[in-house]
């Protein structure tokens, strides 16, 4: 469903925002919190409603679900990867 693709695009460019700013200003850990707070705030409630009104399968919410967990957790190593980076 394009919706749904879309919604993920805009999950990806926040990431990649988000990885942005936590390796030019710092932040860490606080980014990853920051994805995960627009993801709760913005998109989930909007996904919710396609499957509420049956636009998304429940199969297409729970993979949408974890492709949100999969985003923070891999902003989460991406950060990490680059404190190592430039700590060695």
């Amino acid at each position: 469903m394009r919706e749904l693709e879309d919604v993920k695009a805009m999950i990806v460019a926040w990431k990649e925002s988000y990885y942005k700013i936590a390796v030019e200003d710092g932040g860490g850990e606080a980014m990853c919190d920051e994805l995960y707070l627009d993801i709760e705030e913005l998109a989930l409630p909007y996904i919710a409603s396609l499957r509420r009104f049956g636009r998304i399968s429940e199969q297409e919410y729970m993979d949408f679900m974890l492709f949100c967990r999969e985003q923070v957790d891999d902003l989460r190593r991406m950060i990490q990867e680059a404190i190592l980076n430039l700590g060695g």
